[in-house]
């Protein structure tokens, strides 16, 4: 995704607050479909796969279901805890710019995407 800027968003299928996000997001999303963004969403295997799959039909950007091992590295190396949803936002150099734990709102994380797209 180099010189994106990327939204990562770890998230379950069975989370009533990823849930949410995403369906908050969806209209920001539908916005920024011009520019140089994409959205990188993250699941492990505690969400079932065929309901993980179906979900994502219906969620525009990219998608990963993670082994526990690479949940674990996320885990521990971007967001230092576990837990969902989470959130992070990288500029088009690959530097990290926010982090988020919980869906406070699209408000917030609408100003920080903003900011990584200057």
């Amino acid at each position: 995704y180099k010189g994106k800027t990327v939204v990562l968003d770890s998230w379950a299928t069975w989370c009533a607050w990823c849930i949410k996000g995403n369906e908050e997001m969806a209209p920001y999303k539908e916005e920024l479909k011009d520019k140089e963004i994409v959205f990188v969403y993250i699941t492990s295997l505690t969400s079932p796969f065929d309901r993980w799959m179906k979900s994502v039909e219906t969620i525009p950007g990219e998608h990963y279901y993670l082994t526990e091992e690479q949940n674990d590295y996320v885990a521990n190396r971007i967001w230092a805890s576990g837990g969902v949803p989470h959130y992070a936002i990288f500029d088009a150099n690959g530097n990290q710019l926010y982090i988020q734990r919980g869906w406070g709102g699209l408000d917030m994380i609408k100003t920080e995407i903003e900011k990584a797209l200057e």
